[in-house]
């Protein structure tokens, strides 16, 4: 028997209607040693009832209510007080296999690995769509990570990168609590932000064959609702990413150019969610691309020019709003 001692993290934000399936999934692991955390941030709707019902009913269950801050201010509450030796995100309107911890113990057991990863079944409200690893399934080592994991550890120029999400993974607490992100103006993309210098110091890892998180496709939430991005988000991400990773090693940096440029093209994008005039978005986008790492990030970045990202790098290169509005309207229907 294993006797890893994790802690399971979940953000809770307005979702009463999720939530009871995303506890009842973690409580009834087959595997108990652990502790599961709940964050209330600042909710207006049944979800800290719900949070403080099932602490009455589970003793591993703890309850922290606070204002709201988003989901990475949540997140690290949630580390702060961490007792685990390992910490695995669940979002609150998914849920788990119920072997998920006990298979995830076994892969530590051996090697005791910094980071495991494991796939997931994404639930688009009309299948279930299993998602494996497109990695090679096992162990790694740094050479390893050096040798399989760097060269598309932030994002190649086919637009492919390593999974950048916090859920589907364990990672040991002291990796988290030295590079997670945590910026209130850092509304997307603070998963990836955490995950790659997670990554890039880690040295060892471990993945694993079997799809065990269940995501559930929302279009209500962050990434994929109607939602204008700030421009601040881009830099705060690129800084943090420049503070803890040596972007001078191997391709890292032009790695490291394409994911900035990408972030800033999301940003674009989201201007058409405004209820702004074409000429005023427009207007806005020219602003916001004048920003000097932005520039310095899509002028450097080169795309394999048979993706469709090699089309988004010249349509920001050239400034070229129209063809953003079609990018906008062409994602709105994805």
């Amino acid at each position: 028997m294993s006797s890893i001692f994790f802690s399971i993290i979940i953000p809770v934000y307005n979702v009463e209607k999720y939530l009871s399936k995303c506890l009842e999934s973690i409580i009834n692991q087959k595997y108990n040693n652990m502790e599961i955390i709940l964050v209330d941030d600042g909710s207006t709707d049944g979800s800290p009832v719900i949070c403080d019902d099932y602490s009455k009913k589970d003793s591993r269950i703890v309850v922290i209510h606070k204002e709201n801050g988003g989901v990475s201010s949540a997140r690290q509450r949630g580390v702060q007080i961490a007792k685990g030796e390992y910490i695995i995100f669940v979002d609150s309107d998914d849920w788990m296999e119920n072997n998920c911890v006990e298979l995830v113990s076994k892969s530590i057991d051996d090697t005791h690995p910094d980071i495991v990863c494991y796939g997931y079944v994404c639930d688009n409200g009309k299948e279930f769509i299993n998602s494996e690893l497109k990695y090679r399934m096992g162990y790694y080592s740094r050479s390893d990570i050096e040798k399989e994991i760097l060269p598309s550890l932030i994002q190649t120029d086919k637009a492919l990168y390593f999974p950048p999400s916090l859920w589907g993974k364990a990672i040991k607490c002291d990796f988290i609590k030295k590079y997670m992100l945590v910026d209130k103006n850092a509304t997307i993309g603070e998963d990836g932000a955490t995950i790659i210098p997670c990554v890039y110091h880690a040295q060892s890892l471990f993945l694993m064959k079997e799809c065990l998180y269940y995501y559930r496709y929302n279009m209500e939430s962050a990434t994929k609702g109607r939602k204008v991005f700030n421009w601040n988000y881009p830099a705060i991400i690129a800084n943090h990413i420049k503070k803890y990773v040596n972007l001078e090693e191997k391709d890292l940096y032009e790695q490291f150019n394409r994911k900035v440029a990408h972030e800033v093209f999301l940003v674009c994008l989201s201007r058409f969610n405004s209820n702004q005039k074409y000429s005023e978005i427009k207007k806005d986008i020219k602003n916001g691309l004048s920003n000097e790492i932005y520039l310095n990030a899509i002028n450097l970045c080169h795309f394999h020019p048979i993706n469709k990202a090699f089309l988004m790098q010249q349509t920001l290169k050239h400034q070229n709003v129209f063809v953003m509005l079609l990018f906008s309207r062409i994602y709105r229907l994805m």
